[in-house]
């Protein structure tokens, strides 16, 4: 499952516009494209589907994060000169040539995986974060509606995505499957934890408020998110914070009965802008204090950042849409 020749067949199956709209697929899997969505589905639908998907976003980020540095696998481009940029038309290294695996089943050569880990500052390949994130995202969608067959929205999904970066030669097939199986595990635990008919999804805003005191949520809430903090600590990723942040904006509005939005598709619409805007400028305000502040940048500093920007984006956008009348 290490092998370029699937790569190379798609490649050459591949024109321009294959190129483009595969491209395009790609570029789905950015986080402005899950900030945005998560909003719209929080403040433009309902706040506690929306945490369900921020969960998905989040914890599948954080895995796959830790995934990568755990196994520190070299991309197909970084092993092979033939897979080449279909967006550049050409190869993206000259190092080595046909160095994918020699069987489906076999592993990368052992001095091209060294020759990456001696600190040749690559982007790891296993698991495709693209492939993970993009297929949580689909099948949190679908767990947020109370689709039963959420996993049908994650495969498809979760296929799409992976057939894109496979063709851009920028993970191999062990990549995406790890990523899709990924994905597909923290929609399980979401799923065994509030996917059930009487779920905090489900329940009158009275009842989820109570439930969020419960020992079960108050694990997931603030103790679960911890076994992130390594990663935060060494400044790869600061999921940690963030979910602390979403976690304690959300448990606020919840004991203030303010998880459930008013109906209207006007208002849905003025909450969901509303909280965009807000999102935009605590991100480009925070953004402008961390240059111009004394402290130099750190894991620290920016984990605090993390946290401050998902809190106030809740607390904030529910405040305001509350005296806007817009908040049910």
């Amino acid at each position: 499952m290490f092998q370029t020749e699937p790569i190379l067949f798609l490649q050459q199956l591949g024109g321009p516009f294959a190129t483009d709209l595969l491209a395009l697929v790609s570029a789905l899997g950015t986080r402005d494209v899950y900030f945005f969505v998560f909003i719209v589905v929080a403040f433009g639908y309902d706040l506690r589907k929306g945490w369900i998907v921020g969960q998905a976003l989040l914890w599948t980020t954080g895995l796959t994060i830790g995934g990568k540095e755990l196994f520190a696998l070299p991309r197909p481009h970084d092993v092979d000169s033939r897979v080449f940029d279909p967006i550049l038309g050409r190869p993206t290294q000259e190092a080595f040539m046909a160095r994918g695996a020699a069987r489906f089943l076999g592993s990368l050569p052992g001095d091209v995986v060294a020759f990456y880990r001696s600190g040749t500052g690559i982007a790891w390949g296993l698991p495709s974060g693209h492939t993970s994130v993009f297929s949580a995202l689909c099948g949190s969608l679908a767990l947020a509606g109370e689709r039963r067959r959420w996993w049908i929205a994650l495969l498809a999904g979760g296929s799409i995505m992976a057939l894109s970066r496979m063709y851009l030669g920028l993970h191999f097939l062990a990549d995406v499957l790890a990523g899709l199986l990924l994905g597909g595990a923290v929609l399980v635990a979401l799923d065994s934890a509030f996917g059930r008919s009487e779920s905090w999804l489900n329940v009158s805003v009275e009842r989820a408020s109570r439930q969020l005191a419960e020992v079960p949520f108050a694990l997931w809430l603030w103790l679960a998110p911890a076994v992130f903090l390594p990663l935060s600590l060494n400044g790869e990723a600061q999921v940690s914070p963030m979910l602390w942040g979403l976690n304690l904006g959300i448990w606020q509005s919840a004991r203030a009965g303010r998880l459930a939005g008013a109906t209207g598709g006007l208002r849905r619409c003025l909450r969901a802008a509303l909280a965009l805007g807000v999102g935009w400028i605590l991100h480009i305000g925070l953004e402008i204090s961390r240059s111009f502040s004394l402290l130099e940048r750190s894991p620290l500093i920016d984990a605090l950042s993390s946290f401050l920007e998902l809190w106030l984006l809740v607390v904030v956008s529910v405040a305001l849409a509350r005296r806007l009348r817009l908040q049910g």
